[in-house]
């Protein structure tokens, strides 16, 4: 018997497949289910009353937007997210000081903005993308000091 010639690391092995679903867009009902919750937040932060919860949701899909957007999703450019994060860096300044969690006028255009965008790009990516772009939020949420990844992007 011959002994085998080495061969390189990962040589001879099956490249990995997705899943099909990974590689399409998310499913309509899905879709339409994000939005709903999405635009819900928006109205929850409307200039006569506002929660937390409603601003913390306009938190997360306002980077779950950019993350979408870094991967190619999206036709706006990085000053749009330095813009809309300065919206929200905002909000919860007043909100510490005053106990209202609610966007001014002025700032609904720019969160309506970042609504029509994200309602796009999770119609439009695949599935694989906007799992990772939720991973990365998800990580990003769960170190307790951290800077943002708008601004890290920028650097």
């Amino acid at each position: 018997m011959m002994p085998r010639a080495p061969t390189s690391k990962g040589a001879g092995r099956r490249p990995i497949r997705l899943h099909k679903q990974l590689l399409l867009p998310l499913p309509d009902e899905c879709v339409r289910e994000l939005s709903l919750a999405n635009h819900l937040a928006l109205v929850g932060c409307g200039p006569s009353a506002g929660s937390r919860h409603a601003v913390n949701n306009l938190i997360r899909v306002t980077y779950l937007s950019f993350f979408l957007w870094e991967a190619g999703y999206g036709d706006v450019n990085a000053e749009f997210y330095v813009s809309a994060e300065r919206v929200l860096d905002q909000v919860v300044v007043r909100a510490e000081q005053t106990e209202l969690w609610c966007l001014d006028i002025e700032e609904v255009p720019v969160m309506q903005k970042v609504l029509r965008i994200h309602d796009r790009q999770i119609s439009d990516a695949p599935t694989r993308a906007f799992l990772e772009a939720k991973a990365r939020l998800e990580s990003v949420l769960r170190k307790e000091h951290t800077v943002s990844p708008i601004a890290k992007r920028l650097r």
